[in-house]
């Protein structure tokens, strides 16, 4: 047993940003603030962010992912292998007719697309983790997007086949980014990494899968080999990694379709 307790305690997901920080992200985007003034906002709303957690007991803190536009699409703003891009600029005859079945609200979602070779070219969140590590005594954890997610989110046939005629050509070179990442974290002071799978969680209802791999061109004659590939490239990036606690974060929403299906994806996983 830990001195905190049988069960150590972290916060999952992403914190709610104040509303003074999204007046604040508006603002600069009419240039009405500063890069420097935008970054105190930021700082504050981290600051906040742990503070928050601190008072309610938390074990191991996160910085609330403050700074990032969302857990997959950050990806792109810190790293030029990525191109965010719109979704509605990706969709093709074969995605759309899954658009009206699942109410996809395709207007305001953008993915991070391969455009480069994949290189760790900058952090990650390894700056995160830094600032927060300043502002706290207790342990910081750092959520990253995982490997699988990321790939079958990114891999596009019209926009990355220039780079990797292929997801599985891509294996490596995410695996790589990821891995590297991990063990920068760890130097850096974080005590836990975790990679947020929510693609996994979709193995149990195959829709979303099935218009994602029609929207990026993936050619998939069963969805069990995703599981293959999913399992593989986690391995991949964990393999060697010593020195820090690595888990995997697989989630799933709760509206009427996606009620009861936790025991099927246990049972792919």
């Amino acid at each position: 047993m830990s001195k905190q307790g049988l069960f150590l305690t972290s916060v999952v997901g992403s914190l709610p940003r104040p509303r003074w920080l999204i007046d604040a992200i508006q603002r600069h985007e009419r240039k009405e603030l500063s890069e420097g003034e935008l970054k105190e906002s930021y700082d504050d709303a981290v600051k906040l962010a742990i503070r928050e957690q601190e008072l309610t007991g938390v074990d191991e803190l996160s910085d609330g992912e403050q700074r990032r536009f969302s857990f997959l699409a950050f990806v792109a703003e810190r790293l030029p292998s990525f191109r965010l891009i719109p979704v509605k600029e990706l969709m093709n005859r074969d995605a759309e007719k899954f658009v009206g079945e699942m109410n996809l609200p395709i207007d305001i979602i953008s993915n991070p697309v391969i455009v480069e070779k994949i290189r760790r070219s900058r952090p990650l969140a390894v700056d995160e983790v830094k600032f927060a590590l300043k502002h706290t005594s207790k342990k910081v954890k750092a959520p990253i997007i995982g490997p699988y997610t990321l790939l079958i989110n990114s891999w596009n046939k019209s926009k990355s086949g220039h780079v990797y005629r292929s997801p599985d050509e891509a294996f490596e070179d995410m695996a790589r980014l990821l891995r590297e990442e991990i063990i920068a974290l760890r130097d850096a002071g974080a005590s836990f990494v975790q990679l947020d799978e929510p693609g996994i969680g979709n193995f149990c209802d195959h829709k979303y899968t099935s218009w994602l791999l029609a929207l990026n061109g993936w050619k998939v004659s069963d969805m069990r080999e995703l599981h293959k590939i999913s399992a593989e490239l986690i391995n991949r990036t964990v393999k060697g990694v010593g020195g820090i606690k690595v888990g995997v974060h697989i989630c799933r929403g709760t509206g009427p379709p996606m009620k009861r299906t936790s025991p099927r994806v246990a049972t792919r996983i």
